[in-house]
């Protein structure tokens, strides 16, 4: 994970999985745990994600998680010896939200404590 410092409300993640530990829910587990991180305990608006155009799991993943792809770049990244092509990916705090059912807590001046876990209170 990354936050941008020049605006903290922004951050963009990652991963790496072994691959003997691939194809049993680990990494989407793992992503959306995190996604209720970001956007529930530290209170982001948009979190980003990169892939290797030829990652086709982890470009599924993302998707499956709720990410919406935004671009494909051409020739954007250096990697074991060649160019290759990535994917961007994004999520904004409100549909995370729409897609937990729950308001974001940058739209939550003064709300109840039924946020995004229910642990937040305001």
């Amino acid at each position: 994970m990354f936050v941008d410092a020049a605006d903290p409300r922004l951050a963009r993640i990652g991963f790496t999985l072994a691959r003997r530990a691939q194809g049993n829910g680990y990494a989407t587990e793992a992503v959306t745990a995190l996604l209720d991180y970001l956007f529930g305990e530290r209170g982001k608006h948009r979190v980003t994600a990169e892939c290797d155009t030829r990652n086709h799991r982890s470009a599924a993943l993302l998707e499956r998680v709720g990410m919406r792809r935004e671009a494909h770049h051409l020739a954007a990244s250096w990697s074991k010896g060649e160019w290759t092509d990535e994917y961007a990916y994004a999520l904004l705090a409100r549909e995370w939200a729409a897609r937990r059912r729950l308001r974001p807590l940058s739209d939550q001046h003064s709300a109840p404590a039924d946020t995004w876990s229910g642990r937040h209170k305001r």
